[in-house]
């Protein structure tokens, strides 16, 4: 299953967001959240933040290294790897690197959103 594991209300602090170009918008909810890649693995998103208004899905690279990811980057491909074991790959379009992966259904995900803009693609989430 591909989704929300669990969720919450974001606490008073934890309201709104600032996106890069500045402007305060709106979380939803918080939660864990699972992609599942084209490799088959799944990937859980812990602290994730719902933001509706948001058009884009972006992921942390500093949080994926904070819960023991690693990436490498050249080529306009970059991969990820878990306890130097590849879990999941991706390219550079547009100037962001998109991840590759599996949707099973049309859900748009809003991934902790607080950078550039890219365009959507249910399949893909953005580094």
């Amino acid at each position: 299953m591909q989704g929300y594991l669990w969720s919450r209300p974001p606490s008073d602090n934890e309201i709104f967001i600032y996106m890069g170009d500045g402007n305060k918008v709106t979380v939803e909810a918080i939660g864990t959240f699972r992609l599942q890649l084209k490799t088959g693995f799944y990937l859980d998103l812990f602290e994730t933040f719902v933001v509706p208004s948001s058009r884009q899905n972006l992921i942390s690279i500093s949080s994926l290294d904070k819960f023991g990811f690693s990436c490498s980057f050249g080529n306009n491909k970059f991969s990820l790897y878990q306890n130097s074991n590849i879990i999941g790959s991706g390219s550079l379009i547009d100037n962001l690197y998109i991840l590759d992966v599996i949707s099973s259904n049309k859900e748009i995900f809003h991934i902790d959103s607080r950078g550039t803009k890219c365009k959507i693609n249910e399949n893909s989430a953005t580094l």
